[in-house]
């Protein structure tokens, strides 16, 4: 896990605390990793700030991301550091690990990169696979998005990039409504927000945009391709879209996140409101053998909201993660999903809820 400790007024070090955890239990002991931030130096007697970290690994390391701000509104760019993940495992030092930052599409800064988990015993993908949306920078509207990769992370990295096409156009999203206060949620921007996933192949991303006239969470499954052999082994030679669909319209959907199990079933959590109905929580299932584009229904309520939310800025994220890798025997399902969310409560503030979701028969849409 990975969050930040930062000093507001710039006048110490901010830093990243990494805490890896010594066994496969979470509440047990941890290694404590403090790192600084590396690729902006302190000025003028003012600190870096890094923000909205992010983390994703695969076989070899640990990717962290951030956005890293010279002061509280002006922001420098992203940075990735690449650590060990063997000498982390084995709560060794480290140091002297390999750091990208500057990342931009045609000069125009980029933000909020997600580097992907990987997480099947089966996958053990050439690169690391990383995936940005148009944000910041790209004006309305936007159209693609960057799909990256680093090979070879420990020795001689290399950081490529390319850029997929999207169906839709996206925009910066509107603030959502609720019964009474129409567009007075702050749903932020078009940044992806929630982890991204890497299974058999493909990325699973989703954004929560403008798309036309709607209010939608958009939701991507990319397949990226990489160069095999050469001088340039491992580097990104494209990618391709597979799934891709806009959810919500009748229904302002918002921070949307999907994971995939091993079989590339997905499970995606959203939040929700409209004139109608205050901000709630809803999940949803995909088998793998859904038809490209499709939803097999709506989605079920986890949690309906109770009052109009009244702190402006939402909670910002959603989360959705694997329950292990052998069959639940607490359920008889291969595949148990957990979800995370907030929903407006009574008083007008926001609450988390926490549950679970899975196939429960074979017949089961």
């Amino acid at each position: 896990m990975v969050f930040i400790q930062f000093d507001g007024s710039q006048a110490t070090a901010s830093s990243y605390w990494v805490a890896v955890s010594t066994a496969d239990n979470p509440a047990g002991s941890y290694c404590l990793y403090n790192l600084g931030v590396q690729s902006v130096a302190p000025s003028g007697g003012f600190f870096p700030l890094p923000d909205f970290p992010r983390l994703g690994q695969d076989r070899q390391a640990i990717y962290l991301a951030s956005n890293v701000f010279t002061t509280p509104t002006t922001y420098k760019w992203e940075e990735i550091l690449v650590l060990p993940k063997a000498q982390m495992y084995a709560c060794q030092s480290i140091a002297g690990f390999p750091v990208f930052s500057n990342l931009n599409l045609g000069g125009v800064l980029t933000d909020s990169t997600q580097p992907a988990n990987v997480f099947s015993p089966g996958d053990a993908p050439r690169s690391e696979y990383l995936i940005t949306a148009k944000n910041g920078g790209f004006s309305d509207p936007k159209n693609g998005l960057i799909v990256w990769a680093i090979h070879s992370p420990l020795s001689s990295p290399t950081l490529t990039q390319t850029v997929v096409a999207t169906a839709n156009n996206y925009s910066t999203p509107p603030k959502a409504s609720q019964p009474g206060s129409p567009n007075s949620i702050d749903t932020g921007d078009t940044r992806i927000s929630g982890m991204a996933m890497y299974n058999a192949g493909s990325i699973y991303a989703s954004i929560n945009a403008a798309n036309g006239s709607n209010f939608a969470a958009i939701l991507y499954q990319v397949q990226p391709f990489v160069i095999a052999g050469g001088a340039n082994d491992g580097q990104i030679a494209g990618a391709r879209i597979l799934n891709e669909f806009v959810h919500g319209g009748a229904f302002d959907a918002y921070y949307a996140t999907q994971q995939p199990d091993l079989e590339g079933n997905v499970t995606y959590v959203w939040n929700f409101s409209s004139s109608t109905t205050f901000a709630s929580l809803a999940y949803s299932s995909r088998r793998a053998a859904q038809s490209v584009g499709t939803e097999p229904d709506g989605g079920i309520t986890a949690v309906t909201g109770a009052a109009s939310y009244g702190q402006g800025r939402w909670g910002d994220y959603t989360a959705v993660a694997p329950s292990g890798l052998n069959a639940a025997a607490s359920t008889g399902s291969p595949a148990v999903m957990w979800f995370a969310g907030m929903f407006a409560r009574n008083d007008g503030t926001w609450q988390t809820a926490i549950g679970r979701n899975f196939f429960s028969a074979i017949n089961q849409p």
